[in-house]
Formats: structure tokens, C-alpha cells, sequence
């Protein structure tokens, strides 16, 4: 499979269940998307994220209203941070960040330096230091809602040009933080609909990646973050049904994966590894 644009879709506080090492972080019994399923007096509507495989993650402990799909339209997977930072935004660099030669390297500074031909990188997120401070970046736009990333996203997706394109959308994490499961899951269908509008936009040689830089289950008691597994569905029209990609160790495997995307492999990992391979 030969791609050249990648498009990265995360949605914070999105956990889907207790991790490994929950009992280390105060949430054992976590579980942002079931509880959230549980609390909600009607019925649901994310067909998109269930075709690509989202239910499928839960094989262990299925949902009823997210069930699994015999042949999904993704590849889909579940992340245990590598990190033990109790911060939300260690996820966001762990997704981005990793060891280069003599230092850690940035994603975004990599390609930038590599000076790919017609090549841009694309940020569309509200800023947080780590994101505000990327360096060479020359596409920014400070996100307020979803709606507002998703018009700037569709834009983008149009214009076909290759490169990387991070979206941070903000409702879902908005929700948690009021502790409003309604709200939650209504802003979820909101992600659901345009998704199947993008995955319709999108190019033969795009791969989009969704996946959530950190958990908040907002309906247990406990510190915050939870420590949770978090989503990861891949799709690209090259491929009509995937399969699982398994349980991936860092969300590193995503900055490791968009660089063999573009032929930068860096020589060495400790941890990360790209599953290109692995969706065959």
C-alpha cells in the first residue's frame, strides 16, 4: 500500500476500558465508553464507528450498543499508554514524540525538516503548549468547537494535498469535564456523522487514524485521567475489510506509523513499532 496523507482524528477522554495497570492509578473498574452507554436512557446511533470495528475492540467485554461487525471497514485496536505521567497531555506527546539518534524528535519538526516535496502538516486543535510550540508548522487553526474542526478538516481532506492532518476535537472532553453523559453522547453521534462524510472525501491514498490521547471516566469516583485502554480504528479506502492489529504497547506506534508512511523510519525503537505492515 502506498499512501501520502495521513489524517488523525483524536477524541479525548475516550477511554474503553479498565487497563492492565489500572489497580497502579486509582481505576480499576474504569470504563469511559460503557459507563457512558449504561447511563444514556435511549438508544444510540454510531454506525460509522461500529463498521470501522470500534465494538470489535471489545471483544472481552462487548457492548450492546456498539456490537462487533463480522467484516469491518477499519483495523482496530487497543492502546495501553506507555507513560505514567498522570497528566492529559503526556498522551499527546507520547503520540507525537520519539527518540531520534541523539534526542527526542518531534513528528511535526521531522517532516518539516525532511522538505518532502508539496508535503504540509496541519494542526487543528485548541493550543496547548505542546502543540503551540511546533516549531515549522505553518497551517494552525485554534479549534473552539467540532463543528469548526470538522468544516476546517473537510477543507483540507478537498485540497488532497499530502502531509499529515491532526484534528483535537474538544466536545466529548467538554462533556466529561461537566460530567454530562448526555451531552457526552450526543457529541459522539455529532463525531460519528461526519466521519462517515470524511471517510466519503476522503483520497485512495489517505489513511485515517482515530484514536483518544487520554481517558476520563467522568461517572466513577477517582483521580483523573483514568487509566484506561484507548481506541485505535484505521481506515483507508485501498482496503474493504481489515482486521485487529492487536494490543498496541505506546501510543507511539501512531507518530512511528505516520513516519514509515513518508519513508522516515528512525533506526531504533525501544517500544514503538508501525503496524503499516500489519494491515494487509
Amino acid at each position: 500500500m502506498n499512501f501520502n496523507r495521513v489524517i488523525i482524528l483524536d477524541i479525548p477522554s475516550l477511554g474503553i476500558g479498565e487497563a492492565s495497570d489500572a489497580n497502579r492509578f486509582h481505576s480499576v473498574g474504569a470504563d469511559t465508553l460503557g459507563h457512558v452507554l449504561s447511563s444514556i436512557n435511549r438508544s444510540v446511533a454510531l454506525p460509522n464507528l461500529t463498521a470501522l470495528g470500534l465494538g470489535n475492540i471489545r471483544w472481552a467485554n462487548p457492548l450492546t450498543a456498539v456490537p462487533q461487525v463480522s467484516n469491518p471497514r477499519g483495523f482496530f485496536s487497543q492502546i495501553h499508554m506507555a507513560s505514567e505521567s498522570r497528566s492529559e497531555f503526556a498522551g499527546l506527546r507520547e503520540m507525537f514524540d520519539y527518540q531520534g539518534i541523539d534526542r527526542v524528535e518531534s513528528l511535526f519538526g521531522t517532516l518539516k525538516a525532511a522538505q518532502l516535496h508539496n508535503t504540509r502538516v496541519s494542526l487543528l486543535a485548541p493550543f496547548t503548549s505542546y502543540l503551540a510550540n511546533q516549531r515549522g508548522v505553518e497551517d494552525q487553526v485554534a479549534i473552539a468547537g467540532d463543528q469548526q474542526a470538522f468544516n476546517a478538516l473537510r477543507e483540507r481532506i478537498e485540497l488532497g494535498t499530502p502531509g499529515v492532518i491532526y484534528t483535537r476535537l474538544v466536545d466529548c472532553q467538554t462533556a466529561a469535564i461537566e460530567q454530562d453523559p448526555t451531552r457526552y453522547m450526543t457529541s459522539l453521534e455529532h463525531i460519528d456523522r461526519h466521519l462517515g462524510r470524511i471517510m466519503d472525501d476522503m483520497f485512495a491514498s489517505d489513511i485515517l487514524l482515530i484514536t483518544a490521547s487520554y481517558a476520563h471516566d467522568f461517572l466513577m469516583d477517582g483521580p483523573r485521567p483514568t487509566r484506561e485502554y484507548l481506541p485505535l480504528l484505521a481506515y483507508t479506502p485501498q482496503i474493504k475489510t481489515g482486521h485487529s492489529l492487536g494490543i498496541r504497547r505506546t501510543l507511539g506506534d501512531i507518530a512511528i506509523s505516520t513516519l514509515d508512511v513518508f519513508d522516515l523510519l528512525p533506526i531504533k525503537q525501544p517500544i514503538a513499532r508501525s503496524f503499516l505492515g500489519e494491515m494487509q
